[in-house]
């Protein structure tokens, strides 16, 4: 059996105040085609089309400012990870410069 290449995303949305600078962020990180629409339909596509990966969402809480735009990209996001098996996504709450999740006395392990 092959073994697929695993690519890592880290999405950091701290400073992310329009549409237009969330689009930017998306292409750039997630190395969208030169194609991509820069709405949320294009995303979706986009991701139905993302070979092995996760992609980590961090400071999701400063997408707020962009209202109802910043739950539909959620939901896109979210929609995209259930249709597209293999595409993981995982909120994080924390730096980009954050080392591995702390584990916990029983074994488990701990996003912060």
């Amino acid at each position: 059996m092959k073994q697929e290449d695993f690519t890592e995303y880290k999405l950091d949305f701290t400073g992310v105040t329009s549409r237009d600078e969330l689009h930017d962020l998306l292409a750039r990180v997630l190395e969208l085609p030169e194609y991509y629409g820069r709405n949320l339909d294009a995303l979706y596509d986009c991701l139905m089309q993302m070979p092995l990966c996760m992609i980590s969402l961090y400071h999701i809480e400063a997408l707020e400012c962009l209202g109802d735009y910043a739950l539909s990209f959620a939901e896109t996001m979210e929609d995209a990870a259930a249709e597209n098996l293999r595409l993981i996504m995982i909120y994080v709450n924390g730096d980009l410069t954050e080392e591995a999740p702390e584990e916990k006395q029983d074994g488990s392990h701990e996003l912060s």
